[in-house]
């Protein structure tokens, strides 16, 4: 099902689809035994991250005013892809790279 797939980037719904789940648990559990980099992204829940060194669960930020959210998967999915496409480690979160 994934072979030759590097980077999965789905909503919670997609992923439980893709792999034809019905909790997330178990997707994640699949998630981490294939070894991809994949995101579920959970909406105001934040999402789930996984990588060859296990699976992490992001919260959103808490923000003070509403903004426009049109966009807003595209610019998390541009975001997500932009640094592994430039080499960044694929196994330290943002905030601690260099």
């Amino acid at each position: 099902m994934t072979s030759g797939v590097d980077v999965i980037l789905a909503n919670e719904t997609e992923i439980l689809s893709l792999f034809q789940f019905d909790h997330r648990g178990a997707a994640l559990e699949t998630l981490d035994e294939i070894g991809v980099l994949a995101v579920v992204t959970r909406g105001p829940r934040g999402a789930d991250v996984a990588t060859v060194s296990g699976v992490v669960s992001v919260p959103t930020m808490d923000v003070e005013e509403g903004a426009d959210q049109n966009g807003a998967g595209d610019m998390f999915a541009s975001d997500f892809l932009y640094g592994p496409a430039l080499g960044a480690s694929r196994n330290r979160p943002r905030s601690t790279r260099n």
